[in-house]
């Protein structure tokens, strides 16, 4: 390959032939079986076998039968591969033998690389960089096992630099003064500094280097000894002899015979970019390779595009988003100004249905406690409830609110408040809001075992005493069924709940999460679409026993997610705007709602408040801290702005059409392990050109609204990397970022006459809106 970023070569073998790998180089035996030795490691390698060899390594290559063998190696360029990964000077590559079914796509890759290098057409430079990245980052993310030997894990930030100033001045007889000096400091600073973080001495480490380059030119010069040795940075042939004899086992005379005469390895190697002799059999073994291999293509690596016909109108019925539910930790929440601005702005936009408070107080104050067991008729605690009841009948509001069903036993005990405090509040409620706002009340009961005859009885006491005190509240009953749910438990769960969802509740309610499904540890890809398709297969599964014991209540799905590996940067740096406007698409076929966290800081105090590490997964966040908007809102504002009859519906588009307005949602849906969302160059390739050609629309002059949710508008956590530099952000920034966090939005007009075409490119995840109004 003509160019510094890597080096093919082909090397026929039919002796022990020494090969040393100046930098990170991969082998692959094209044909025979070969034996690879260096240091006290040895591998037998057959063919379609990789092997990796780390920088300044020298190995011995060995066939194994008389019959020809074949090995490709390809070096990569340290300074290309840095560039690309910067941790790469301190770690170690490792292809393990023992997976060598899960090396296909390395495999693949690389011989689609070095196939490239026969193209002759204008694209063959770029796809050679693409595949080459595309190696590099395979090896990144699978084969990187452990901190290259002699360097460790260091936190001493120079280090690489250095390792790189040594391998570029090596020759120039570098001395550990002149290497102190450029980094302004002392050459005792130095030495410790090295010998901490690297475990050898660094003028060891130097002739080591100096010793690895001059072995090229001793196996493919006729240059004397002692030129070799002062080319390579030696002072004296003497000191070059010497220290080449306790590397390498053997002089450097011995070393130049054992090895091929430069005659001998020039004809022997062949450079895949040049139309040598041999070309046509190193082009038969290279395809000899890709078909030997399984026939499944990347599914990480290659950029996509769609070419998408939209020309048969069949009205599907009114576009249906379904009850958006926006949950707080508690009702006194709404006393915080913070909480009151974000559904402020909610309630504006038209993008919230009812308030769903976990509790009804944050915490139960001592005086509401002896309010009760002093039977008092009034709760001093109500008194912090004023806002948020003020501020629910000013918006009109509607509330649905959390109650815990306790064990019968305990409402027995006069230090128990908890059913004492709804039905407080419940008069309360009648005697200070508005009657058309208490009767849209909703009560969501949670039973958190499945219930007893026992329970079952006590249920019922409490139902029938809320209705006393309001015959208008609806009553629904929450179902826990632990994430993953099977087939068989979710059965036997229902089946113990049916006598009271068969009773007179008015809807049944639940929560669900796939990152309970997901495992980290998961090879294959498909645990990983199955994880993304979890929620969907749960939904169905709960309506089917629903359905056969002939329940059919309103469904209500509060808190939900899609797979994030469980984690707060994985929930953040994994852009996933697609995946939950596909789900919310679902859900509002299959649900009448469906819930969000309001924001951040309300859904972390609920996890730490249940000890749970796992409940802050289950749920999404509409809002960051500070109001910053996530993903979540603005998919939320895409399904609320969309509206009338959906005329053509496929698996990534969706025309809707409202008089002379129609709608055009698009979106780039990509299911990958969660783990791989820090990856630009990995998500860069995720992205979809998509053209379209839709003719459904009557001619005339349109202006068009494009809007745009990807990782880069409308991505909060994205925009906060750009000042990952800084330690702290004073108001400016933090206002500047509020102000980039939106879809970009671009408006033209076109005149249609038969057709409308359009190009665009989506990003992985990406959603894109399309909304067109004649003019």
């Amino acid at each position: 390959m003509e160019q510094q970023a890597c080096q093919i070569n082909y090397y026929p073998i039919d002796r022990p032939f020494r090969l040393f790998a100046e930098d990170l180089t991969i082998l692959l035996v094209l044909k025979g079986q070969v034996t690879v030795q260096h240091d006290t490691h040895a591998r037998t390698l057959r063919s379609n076998d990789l092997y990796c060899l780390n920088g300044h390594q020298l190995a011995t290559l060995s066939p194994v039968n008389s019959g020809d063998c074949v090995v490709l190696s390809l070096q990569i360029d340290s300074l290309f591969f840095a560039a690309q990964f910067p941790a790469f000077y301190t770690v170690h590559f490792h292809i393990p033998a023992e997976n060598a079914a899960a090396n296909g796509e390395l495999l693949h890759t690389i011989t689609e690389l070095c196939l490239n290098e026969f193209n002759q057409t204008a694209e063959q430079k770029t796809y050679r960089l693409m595949k080459l990245e595309a190696i590099i980052y395979l090896l990144i993310q699978r084969y990187q096992t452990k901190r290259h030997h002699p360097i460790q894990i260091s936190g001493y930030q120079q280090l690489p630099e250095i390792l790189d100033y040594i391998d570029s001045h090596i020759q120039q007889g570098l001395k550990v003064k002149d290497i102190a000096e450029t980094f302004y400091l002392s050459e005792s600073a130095l030495s410790k500094l090295f010998k901490k973080e690297t475990g050898e001495q660094i003028s060891h480490y130097i002739k080591k280097i100096q010793i690895h380059k001059s072995l090229p030119a001793l196996t493919y010069s006729k240059k004397s000894i002692e030129q070799i040795a002062l080319e390579a940075g030696f002072a004296s042939v003497k000191v070059y002899r010497e220290q080449f004899k306790k590397l390498i086992k053997m002089t450097p005379t011995a070393y130049r015979q054992s090895q091929l005469t430069s005659e001998e390895q020039a004809t022997q190697t062949n450079n895949a970019g040049h139309q040598s002799a041999t070309a046509k059999d190193m082009l038969h073994l290279l395809y000899q390779t890709v078909q030997n291999q399984p026939d499944v293509r990347p599914p990480l690596i290659d950029r996509r595009n769609r070419h998408v016909v939209i020309d048969e109108m069949m009205d599907k019925g009114p576009f249906h988003t379904g009850e958006t539910i926006i949950q707080v930790r508690a009702l006194t929440d709404l006393a915080n100004v913070k909480v009151q601005n974000e559904l402020v702005e909610l309630i504006d936009q038209g993008l919230i249905d009812r308030l769903y408070c976990q509790h009804l107080l944050s915490t139960t104050d001592i005086s509401t406690t002896l309010a009760n067991l002093l039977q008092l008729n009034s709760f001093p605690a109500f008194e912090k409830l004023a806002p948020a009841l003020a501020f629910l009948n000013k918006h009109q509001l509607p509330l649905m609110l959390a109650y815990t069903l306790p064990e019968p036993t305990k409402t027995q005990n006069p230090a128990d408040t908890s059913f004492s405090v709804i039905q407080q509040f419940l008069t309360h409620l009648t005697r200070v809001t508005e009657p058309t706002w208490a009767q849209t009340l909703r009560l969501s009961i949670r039973i958190p075992d499945a219930p007893s005859r026992h329970l079952q009885q006590h249920y019922q006491q409490v139902k029938a005493q809320i209705r006393h005190l309001l015959p208008t509240v609806s009553i629904g009953v929450h179902l826990t069924i632990p994430d993953p749910a099977t087939n068989y438990g979710s059965e036997q769960y229902l089946l113990a709940f049916a006598p009271l969802l068969d009773d007179d509740c008015d809807f049944i309610s639940f929560d669900g999460d796939p990152n309970f499904v997901f495992q980290k540890t998961a090879a294959a890809y498909s645990p990983i679409t199955s994880s993304h398709h979890y929620l969907q297969e749960k939904i169905t599964g709960i309506k089917q026993r629903l359905h056969e014991r002939g329940i059919n209540r309103p469904l209500y799905l509060l808190n939900w997610n899609t797979l994030t590996g469980a984690t707060v940067d994985y929930n953040g740096l994994f852009f996933r705007g697609a995946i939950i406007l596909q789900e919310m698409l679902g859900l509002s076929a299959q649900l009448e709602g469906y819930g969000f966290w309001l924001n951040n800081e309300l859904h972390e105090q609920h996890a730490v408040d249940q000890a749970d590490p796992h409940v802050y997964s289950t749920g999404l966040d509409l809002y960051h801290f500070q109001s910053k908007k996530r993903p979540s809102y603005f998919c939320l504002t895409l399904m609320r702005r969309m509206r009338g009859h959906v005329i053509v519906k496929g698996e990534d588009y969706l025309l809707t059409k409202e008089g002379p307005i129609y709608q055009l949602l698009l979106w780039n849906t990509n299911y990958f392990d969660p783990h791989l969302s820090s990856e630009d160059a990995f998500l860069e390739s995720q992205a979809l050109d998509i053209s379209l050609e839709v003719s459904l629309f009557p001619v005339g002059t349109y202006q068009i609204k494009q809007l745009d949710l990807d990782r880069h508008h409308g991505a909060v956590f994205y925009i906060y990397r750009r000042f990952q530099t800084a330690a702290h952000l004073d108001r400016e920034t933090e206002a500047y970022i509020d102000q980039m966090n939106r879809m970009k939005l671009h408006v033209f007009d076109q005149k249609i006459t038969d057709t409308f075409r359009h190009f665009s490119t989506i990003d992985t995840n990406g959603v894109q809106l399309l909304e067109f109004t004649a003019i």
